[in-house]
């Protein structure tokens, strides 16, 4: 039967030829979908070959049989006995899944359509169903069910903050890390200010935050990816170092790009405390001979000459350090530094070579300027002495000028160092009767 356009059923024309049930038993047969004729008592009349293929039987195995008892699991029979009620009461179609079983007893969940077929009296006489078997799609829902359930927990149990972002700079999600890394409250605060605005107006490096960041989301999306160190600013104003990654990969139809953003501020203060170790001297802040030496070799090649370079060394501290301890010498070597630093200037490069022994980078400093500068430092002595210290301070100087390139600073170091050694050599005798006689040092 099909409707025409005056919405009247008529017999399609090859109904006719071969007998509208031979025609409808042919079409069911044919169909790719599962189609079941059953009696008003669940008996099945018919079950096309789709259907027994799938599950196993052969016709004369099907026909014939109780379906809810054959076909269908236990656990299910009260829910497809209910369906088969609500089509036999109202005679109106219904929709539902449920299970079916193999002859092997695996199950196949099938999405039915069902219709009550009646007779002339309008009475039941058979449940009319079509199925489509949904088992692989519903697997692959589940699987992508899972596969999401896992991607949010590695989403959000992952230590670094996630932010993803599209080509055009739109936010679209980011993990619960990425809001406590940035103080923030919830992620429409992330979709008022971009990930960029959460920066300094200018990187460590001296470059505009906004012109950075587009350079290196540019680099992700051509390169794919982009690996880089920058500082980030949170909701407080508070700064912080961070590692970033960014990845770019496809949502859909739109490329996106997901940000990585690890904390590194701790890293990053431990590296600058060895870094501050390895080229300072512990006891008085002051550089030490590495740096020293390296800031040598720095000046040579360069254009600060002339340089020179003034070394002194603390009298009398093996006897203080003999006969009082070190931590009494030690008071010696931080008050030398103290006077020493006070009479330098800003760029004067001033270092604890080890011991008592210090030394001072003065570049553009001819021996003019240098004798100044000794001067300076000798007053300041005199006045740290004055203030009756407890212990009374004294120290060698020599200094030696590098008029150009030509001479080594090695050398000039060399030459300083022996001066300051026949001036310790004229002061010996001094120190040592200061010592004896009572006034060194003084308690």
């Amino acid at each position: 039967m099909i409707v025409d356009e005056n919405g009247k059923g008529k017999r399609h024309p090859l109904a006719g030829a071969c007998g509208e049930k031979k025609f409808h038993h042919c079409i069911a047969q044919a169909a790719p979908i599962f189609v079941v004729v059953l009696s008003a008592e669940g008996e099945v009349h018919m079950m096309n070959y789709t259907m027994l293929q799938a599950l196993g039987y052969t016709a004369e195995e099907a026909e014939g049989s109780n379906y809810l008892h054959t076909f269908v699991p236990l656990s299910e029979r009260a829910k497809v006995a209910a369906v088969f009620k609500e089509i036999a009461g109202p005679k109106r179609p219904t929709w539902n899944e449920n299970n079916i079983l193999t002859k092997s007893g695996e199950k196949i969940l099938v999405e039915w359509y069902g219709n009550p077929v009646l007779n002339g009296q309008g009475e039941l006489e058979y449940f009319f169903g079509v199925g489509i078997d949904i088992t692989k799609h519903r697997q692959a829902d589940e699987a992508l069910r899972q596969s999401e359930a896992k991607f949010k927990a590695a989403f959000e149990g992952v230590h670094d903050a996630i932010i993803i972002i599209t080509e055009s700079g739109e936010f679209l999600d980011c993990n619960g890390r990425a809001l406590t890394l940035f103080g923030l409250s919830g992620k429409e605060e992330f979709q008022v200010t971009l990930p960029v605005g959460f920066s300094p107006p200018f990187q460590p490096d001296g470059r505009d935050s906004v012109t950075a960041a587009r350079e290196q989301i540019s680099k992700a999306f051509t390169q794919g990816y982009a690996q880089f160190e920058w500082l980030h600013q949170r909701k407080n104003g508070e700064t912080f170092y961070a590692e970033n990654i960014l990845t770019v990969y496809r949502l859909g139809k739109e490329l996106v790009l997901q940000a990585g953003i690890r904390d590194i501020s701790e890293r990053k203060r431990d590296a600058q405390k060895l870094e501050y170790l390895s080229l300072h001297d512990q006891l008085t802040g002051l550089y030490n001979r590495a740096f020293f030496v390296e800031e040598m070799r720095r000046l040579t090649d360069g254009r600060e000459y002339p340089i020179t370079i003034i070394s002194a060394d603390v009298d009398g501290l093996k006897l203080v350090n003999d006969s009082m301890g070190h931590a009494r010498g030690d008071e010696l070597i931080t008050a030398c530094a103290e006077v020493l630093r006070r009479s330098l200037r800003g760029s004067d490069v001033l270092a604890r070579l080890g011991g008592d022994e210090f030394a001072v980078l003065l570049p553009r400093t001819d021996k003019a300027t240098a004798e100044v500068t000794a001067r300076r430092i000798k007053e300041n002595l005199i006045a740290y002495n004055r203030e009756r210290p407890p212990l009374f301070l004294s120290f060698s100087l020599g200094a030696a000028t590098a008029v150009n390139r030509d001479v080594s600073l090695e050398d000039t170091y060399k030459k300083a160092d022996a001066r300051m050694y026949r001036e310790k050599l004229s002061r010996r005798r001094a120190s040592r009767k200061k010592f004896s006689d009572g006034t060194y040092p003084r308690d």
